[in-house]
């Protein structure tokens, strides 16, 4: 066979048959030439030799240039490992790119495709033959990296527990492990071939779908972005708009993250890819491939050249675009220009009109496309737009209505009723936190019902809510009964509206589990009235809901190797003796701190020094591990303040006299023998909060040893009177003016 035939000599063209590339040469789906794989490498060998050297400079030189001190480069490694590397992660995602469109010029270009399909070779034949040797492009650098890891293996070690850790909390020994090994190199081998797998046949798919490569290109990206670009989206207008939304489902969320494997590697902070995952995105490869072939196919090869290959993909794409342009334009319109609603509808449809008849022009390469078919196409495009907006803005099924009955309610989880940080400790790994304690009691579930019910009604003109909250004012008319509830009656100004800001709204969260194993998720976040507030103060009064909100026995019935506290005290601008404070200890008395004046922050400084909150305005003291019973001790009486905590109370006070709320700030810090929740850390490496460091944390989960370390925090208030003479106990006063 002649190979200047088979790439370039356009007068090899036979008749139309020939050219409809009848099955010649073989019928098998899986026959390939030889010559013809040769000959892509003969023309493209810059490709395979081009990525090679970025993987080679991008991850393997700098280890070999520091084999002597290479457990500096662990994090460097492990991030090698796991892709999440700056060299790595755009080569697994735009070498697949030009490799699929280099191979696909058969199919795009006329003289190409006339040349191929002259020759007595089955479409089977030409198509494998063309992608197998573009996979084989981006595969063999990545087998010759790996072997070159293998060539260059030495030990490289992390440690488990920092020396931060030790001084601080009397953590045992630093542990290493060893993240240079054959495995971790099989690993990174499999799960890149398998994500690079994945992107070139979803850019061989887009290529099989269009007539050129540019448009390859462009339906690449579309592909590449459109399913989280989407979720995205609908995330953005349901947090927006639907009220009631509790957040995206575990199931959405991992779909918006792992439907594309380079948003997958960095939400994952550089962690390896689980071996399920890396299986997926090999058979969605596949599949995509299959799926090209079998387009391909019906495709006519006299429409090469031609933007798209088939009129009905055509309106799809076109949709998809329109609805992700017109959506996004919405939101960008609501955001900048006014936050109402004739705003957001009408950039949802300058949008559309944009985005839709761009990709028209695009597609047919003419700015002649007002016809009758395009105006019925954008009515339909219009039509999904309107659908999702009646779903997220205008709540057309009754979302934010909906409360589960009595009967199907199984328990319900402790819910974040708390407008500050008090009522529960922060910082808590997820097997600890109060959400996740369930409570069956029925009485509970009743009262928790009740106040659901109470922030559907306050939600109902939440969209105006929100405007007149940003603007700060708040008008007797916006609250189901038309005047002020009795908690704002001193932040209101002459006029009697509310001078509303960040500290007059709470968020409640309700989580139920039903009886059939279903969760039941809504979250508000209103102004109160007095029953609500009230409510919440007599469900956080029950101990069945306190035993969710307080620690130390959970602590105790944990395996602890090592625990110690941080207690930090702030100090007052002025350094003067704060005069005593009529809102601790006694009934609140909004006259001790009624003004002349008519703003929150005038009545905030009206009785009191402001607190300083900066670093350099602060002392502390340490209990390290040998003072464990004195820690215990002192979460003991931080429980029990918790316990004693009155929600009406403590949100007049905390409102209105923020600035002198906080006296302090208690940091706990407790090594266990086993993990409680590898997942929820793994999500946040870095920070101090994470039981390990960063590299050590991208690690496999069976290569890590015992002993992890957790922190959460506590602010100590004026209304904190059990820790604060716990403290004074232990010889530190802490307080205005001390």
């Amino acid at each position: 066979m002649n190979n200047k035939n088979l790439s370039t000599n356009p007068q090899a063209a036979g008749s139309a048959a020939g050219i409809a590339g009848g099955k010649r040469g073989g019928t098998s789906i899986f026959a390939c030439s030889l010559t013809l794989l040769l000959e892509n490498f003969k023309l493209y060998w810059y490709i395979p030799l081009l990525s090679f050297v970025a993987y080679f400079f991008g991850g393997i030189f700098p280890i070999i240039t520091h084999r002597e001190n290479i457990d500096d480069y662990s994090g460097f490694l492990t991030n090698s490992f796991a892709n999440y590397n700056v060299a790595y992660l755009p080569l697994l995602v735009f070498v697949p790119l030009i490799a699929s469109v280099t191979v696909m010029n058969f199919y795009h270009r006329q003289d190409r495709a006339i040349a191929l399909h002259s020759q007595p070779l089955s479409k089977s034949r030409i198509f494998n033959s063309q992608i197998l040797s573009g996979w084989l492009m981006c595969a063999l650098p990545l087998l010759l990296t790996a072997l070159l890891y293998l060539c260059f293996m030495t030990e490289c070690n992390v440690y488990t527990v920092t020396e931060y850790d030790n001084f601080y909390s009397g953590s045992p020994a630093a542990q290493s492990v060893n993240v240079y090994t054959a495995a971790n190199i099989a690993c990174w081998l499999g799960s890149t071939t398998a994500m690079m797998t994945f992107f070139y046949g979803l850019y061989t798919l887009a290529g099989a779908l269009v007539g050129t490569g540019i448009m390859q290109v462009l339906l690449s990206g579309v592909f590449f972005g459109a399913c989280p670009m989407i979720l995205f989206i609908a995330q953005g207008y349901c947090q927006e708009f639907l009220r009631g939304y509790s957040g995206m489902s575990q199931t959405a969320e991992n779909l918006m993250i792992g439907a594309n494997p380079a948003v997958q590697i960095i939400s994952n902070f550089g962690e390896m890819l689980s071996l399920k995952l890396c299986l997926i995105y090999l058979a969605a490869g596949v599949l995509a491939l299959v799926l090209a072939r079998l387009a391909y196919g019906k495709a006519k090869l006299e429409k090469v050249g031609d933007s798209m290959m088939f009129r009905t993909l055509e309106e799809l794409i076109t949709w998809l675009i329109s609805f992700v342009g017109a959506t996004a334009c919405g939101m960008i319109f609501y955001y900048l220009l006014s936050e109402t609603l004739p705003t957001l509808l009408l950039g949802v449809f300058v949008g559309l009109l944009a985005t839709y008849f761009v990709v028209k022009i695009i597609i047919a390469k003419s700015v002649k496309v007002f016809t009758k078919r395009n105006l019925i196409s954008f009515g339909i495009a219009a039509l999904i737009c309107l659908l999702f907006l009646a779903v997220t803005v205008f709540d057309l099924t009754g979302y934010h209505k909906r409360v589960p009955a009595e009967s199907r309610i199984a328990g319900v989880y402790a819910a974040d009723l708390s407008p500050d940080g008090n009522y529960a400790y922060l910082g808590l790994p997820a097997a600890l936190r109060a959400e996740n304690q369930l409570i069956t009691d029925p009485v509970v579930i009743e009262k928790v019902r009740k106040l659901h019910k109470i922030c559907v009604e306050l939600s109902k003109n939440e969209m105006q809510l929100s405007a007149l909250r940003r603007s700060g004012i708040l008008k007797p008319e916006a609250f189901p009964d038309g005047k002020i509830p009795e908690i704002y009656k001193n932040s209101t100004d002459n006029a009697g509206n509310l001078i509303a800001d960040s500290m007059s709204y709470i968020t409640c969260r309700f989580h139920y589990q039903l009886q059939n194993g279903k969760s039941f998720k809504r979250s508000f976040t209103c102004f109160l009235t007095d029953e609500a507030a009230e409510l919440i103060t007599e469900l956080q009064a029950m101990p069945v809901y306190q035993d969710t909100l307080t620690l130390g026995d959970k602590l105790k019935a944990l395996d602890v190797l090592s625990i110690s506290a941080n207690v930090e005290r702030y100090y007052i601008e002025d350094g003067t003796v704060d005069t005593e404070d009529p809102t601790v200890g006694e009934e609140y008395d909004a006259d001790a701190i009624q003004t002349q004046t008519s703003t929150i922050e005038q009545k905030n400084t009206a009785s009191a020094p402001e607190v300083m909150y900066q670093d350099s305005d602060y002392d502390s003291f340490l209990l390290s591990n040998k003072d464990a019973e004195k820690v215990y001790g002192l979460i003991e009486a931080m429980d029990q303040d918790i316990r004693e905590q009155n929600f009406y109370q403590n949100f007049l006070t905390y409102r209105l006299r923020e600035d002198q709320y906080t006296l302090g700030y208690i940091d706990v810090s407790f090594t266990t023998q086993t993990s409680l929740d590898r997942e929820s850390f793994n999500q946040n490496p870095g920070s101090w909060d994470s039981p390990m460091p960063l590299a050590a944390s991208r690690t496999s989960v069976t290569n890590l040893p015992a002993g992890n370390h957790y922190s959460f925090g506590f602010d100590i208030s004026k209304s904190d009177k059990h820790t604060l003479a716990y403290l004074a106990d232990l010889g530190y006063s802490i307080g205005y003016g001390n």
